[in-house]
């Protein structure tokens, strides 16, 4: 199982990870996004590598951030926003 944590103090609410998740592990709840049903979860780190904040991680995974623009993803999250 992967664990997914949110640190709220760096999170700025933009919602992104909730837009991008496949699984909706991640979903928002009174303005903010929240992990519900870890379980589902399928490791993809898509959440961990849109987060512009840095505010989302996963216990015992170590992620190199790399800034790489994806317009399909891009347009999927304008839509949202």
């Amino acid at each position: 199982m992967v664990e997914v944590i949110i640190d709220e103090d760096k999170c700025v609410k933009c919602r992104e990870c909730v837009v991008i998740c496949p699984t909706e592990v991640i979903v928002e709840e009174n303005g903010k996004p929240v992990v519900k049903d870890v379980n589902r979860c399928i490791g993809c780190l898509s959440c961990s590598y849109i987060c512009r904040s840095d505010a989302i991680f996963h216990r015992d995974i170590y992620i190199e951030k790399k800034l790489v623009y994806d317009p399909a993803i891009e347009e999927k999250i304008m839509k949202f926003v």
